[in-house]
């Protein structure tokens, strides 16, 4: 299909009473047209109209013109649209003629109709007021962490999620997708391993509860979403209460405690204290030889884990291709954040943004949209489900994985603009980067948002930001590019792995 790109016009970029930037998330037929904004802080749809002063989201909030802040129309990619029947808002958020998408890369990848918050879930609480818990993260842990050995592979709710394919096979690269496919049962994590690293949680969690006799031990990443591999180490979360605490010196304080708690135990050993920006205690199980990393109190980790795994049971082409590009990136040395390059949980977003933007249809939609009430940012982690109710989305896409994993590698390559914009799975779309410095998030810091940039769906920071030297950024857009002209010549893993 034809692109038809929308003519630049200068809009003003309101804001909340509290600065919180509100997006554009369409184009208007008029700039006296009503115009659909999305607000960073509330993340809710806000239908203001041009010239009033109101605003329909954030409590005793009133959005205010900031004369001097305009931004080109073009730098949001937004998508162009023919507009019939009643003012925008009302066709993409609400029940209604359909719009005709005269653009590959839509800015809104939504269903036809979003209903309301409260029709999503039987808690009638406000997703902006989390309800009142017991501060004790033993007992508020979800029950199926509480019994040894009770525990279900994310692999195999995985399978049991998908009754059979998705969309239906295209009859390009399937020799390519039958390879990526062969690569992701051969090398993804196996229900024995899920098990060995459940029984060693709760052996550890036997420890620490000795000394922390409240505390909540939380695995995360890779090993519970469903999108890591037999070999990857295990990532757990030691929740101590249910405020921030300084990861700084707090954080570093408990692991040494912790630290002198483990050495009294033969099974673990080469036991180290790591510093960053979030410290964690490295260590190994003699038993299982699993690796483990244990940080304190980020309850991000928690939180994103969540919803990582949402996205794998939305689809089942994202773990395929999840598994295929961290081990891509390995081979070309740009996934070690340590080094200036791109960490596992980056790559892992930027397939997720492809799937909800770079392609179209997408294969994606986007959660934090179209669930604001299960997936935000104030949400207590002791009340979080493994295995979150998830909307009922199947994608009209019916690429195959060696057709989206070549479009991953065209859209990085030549597609994506890296010096105007920044990914964001939680918005699905992308955002100017003089907006996402302006994210009001007590982390975010204006300095991160340079050169390869991601937004962390729930902290709102440049989960990129380690890629802030211009060898480093350009060694990874190279890699991209020379891998997509490899492939797309000769559709064979071989020519980019070996």
């Amino acid at each position: 299909m034809e692109s038809t790109v929308a003519t630049p016009r200068k809009f003003h970029v309101n804001r909340c009473i509290d600065n919180s930037p509100v997006f554009f998330t369409g184009l208007t037929k008029t700039l006296e047209q009503k115009v659909t904004l999305l607000c960073v802080k509330c993340n809710k749809i806000n239908n203001n109209v041009d010239g009033k002063d109101t605003c329909s989201t954030c409590s005793n909030s009133v959005p205010v013109t900031q004369n001097g802040d305009h931004f080109e129309q073009s730098s949001y990619e937004a998508c162009s649209l023919t507009i019939s029947g009643p003012s925008l808002s009302e066709q993409v958020f609400h029940s209604g003629p359909k719009i005709e998408k005269t653009r590959r890369k839509a800015l809104l990848p939504l269903p036809e109709s979003i209903p309301d918050s409260s029709c999503l879930t039987n808690d009638k609480t406000s997703p902006d007021k989390p309800p009142k818990v017991n501060h004790d993260f033993k007992n508020n842990m979800d029950s199926s962490l509480k019994r040894k050995g009770d525990y279900e592979s994310p692999t195999k709710k995985f399978r049991s999620s998908f009754p059979g394919p998705s969309t239906p096979i295209s009859n390009r690269n399937i020799e390519l997708s039958r390879r990526i496919w062969q690569l992701f049962m051969e090398n993804k994590q196996t229900d024995v391993v899920f098990q060995k690293k459940m029984t060693l949680r709760d052996k550890l969690h036997e420890i620490l509860i000795k000394r922390f006799p409240s505390c909540g031990l939380y695995v995360v990443g890779s090993s519970m979403t469903g999108l890591g591999a037999n070999s990857s180490d295990i990532d757990m979360c030691l929740m101590l209460t249910d405020s921030e605490i300084d990861q700084e010196k707090e954080a570093k304080d408990i692991l040494h405690i912790v630290h002198s708690l483990f050495e009294r135990y033969d099974f673990l050993f080469d036991i180290e204290v790591i510093y960053a920006k979030v410290p964690i205690l490295r260590f190994k199980d003699a038993v299982s030889g699993i690796e483990v990393d244990l940080n304190v109190n980020n309850a991000v980790g928690i939180r994103n884990t969540q919803l990582l795994a949402s996205y794998a049971r939305m689809d089942k082409r994202l773990a395929p291709l999840v598994l295929l590009v961290k081990k891509w990136a390995q081979y070309h040395g740009i996934n070690d954040a340590k080094h200036n390059t791109l960490s596992s949980y980056s790559l892992v977003l930027m397939v997720i943004h492809y799937l909800q933007y770079g392609c179209y249809p997408p294969v994606l939609p986007c959660l934090q949209r179209l669930q604001p009430d299960k997936f935000h940012a104030e949400s207590d982690v002791r009340t979080l489900k493994r295995f979150e109710d998830l909307p009922n989305f199947e994608s009209e896409n019916v690429e195959n994985l060696g057709d989206l994993f070549i479009g991953f590698l065209k859209y990085f390559a030549v597609e994506f603009n890296y010096y105007k914009n920044v990914m964001s799975v939680r918005l699905g779309s992308v955002i100017p980067k003089e907006i996402a410095m302006m994210n009001p998030s007590p982390r975010n810091k204006k300095a991160h948002w340079k050169l390869l940039c991601i937004e962390e769906p729930f902290d709102l920071t440049n989960t990129a930001r380690a890629v802030f030297i211009n060898e480093a950024f350009h060694h990874v857009r190279q890699v991209f590019i020379n891998s997509w002209n490899c492939i797309k010549h000769n559709p064979d893993l071989d020519s980019i792995l070996n």
